[in-house]
């Protein structure tokens, strides 16, 4: 979901850059989107302050610091979501588009290259030993 004029937009993951074209926050209220993790990364590279809950992917390695600058927000409460919503609306433009930039950088670990890399190097030496 993206908010849009205080308007909540439901869309796929298909329509989400379009969607969060217009959103200053993407958060991810469909627990599926959360549960996977791919919507949070998708706000993310999409170009929204991400706002997602504190569980699973994004607690572990979505939403973490990256270069030393966060990523995005994580709530797992109503009071929660509404403290980072008011911290997100209350940021600069500046600072808005500096953790924007952050997060989509850091979304190159999710990419099918980086995946590859990983995967390839901790199968290799299974592989060599193997043989």
């Amino acid at each position: 979901m993206c908010v849009t004029d205080k308007q909540f937009i439901r869309s796929t993951i298909e329509d989400c850059s379009t969607c969060c074209a217009a959103c200053q926050v993407g958060c991810p209220f469909d627990i599926e989107l959360c549960k996977t993790s791919a919507g949070v990364v998708e706000l993310m590279a999409a170009g929204t302050v991400t706002l997602a809950h504190d569980s699973g992917g994004p607690r572990l390695d979505i939403l973490t610091d990256f270069r030393g600058e966060k990523t995005g927000f994580l709530a797992d409460s109503v009071d929660t979501y509404a403290s980072a919503l008011e911290v997100i609306f209350a940021m600069s433009s500046v600072e808005r588009q500096n953790m924007i930039r952050n997060a989509r950088e850091s979304t190159a670990r999710f990419s099918e290259a980086s995946f590859e890399d990983k995967f390839l190097s901790a199968v290799e030496p299974l592989l060599v030993d193997f043989n």
